[in-house]
């Protein structure tokens, strides 16, 4: 499936702080206090979706993010990531429910989103990159 310039993305954040608190919940998006991802370890510092280290868990520690609504071409710094090697990638974004384990199947994703990442976008299937939320 190809997306337009112009197709609406969620992009994913650090959730903003000041004086080491959150800020109040945005006017747009969401903020997920729990996302998991598999095959990939989150940096909280830069923001960015890195390759997981081998010998790693499958799923990185749940981190919190702010997703926020964006059309795919207003991704912010999108020139200046790819000339530092650094790229928006879009991964499938999965619900699980509380019974399921990692090594159950995934449906099918409620959303892709866009994260940060130090790898390039076209192999983000080949390594098994998602993100996963939990229905508590």
């Amino acid at each position: 499936m190809t997306e337009s310039a112009f197709s609406p993305g969620f992009c994913t954040f650090p959730i903003p702080e000041k004086d080491g608190k959150h800020l109040p919940l945005p006017e747009l998006g969401v903020y997920i206090s729990e996302l998991t991802f598999r095959c990939g370890e989150w940096d909280t510092v830069t923001g960015f979706l890195d390759q997981s280290t081998v010998g790693a868990p499958s799923l990185s520690p749940p981190v919190p993010v702010w997703l926020k609504p964006l059309p795919v071409s207003e991704l912010p710094g999108r020139a200046h990531m790819k000339a530092s090697r650094q790229y928006w990638s879009r991964i499938p974004l999965y619900l699980v429910s509380p019974i399921c384990s990692d090594r159950d199947d995934l449906s099918e994703p409620i959303c892709h989103i866009y994260v940060r990442s130090v790898f390039h976008p076209s192999t983000v299937h080949s390594r098994g990159v998602c993100a996963i939320v939990r229905d508590y």
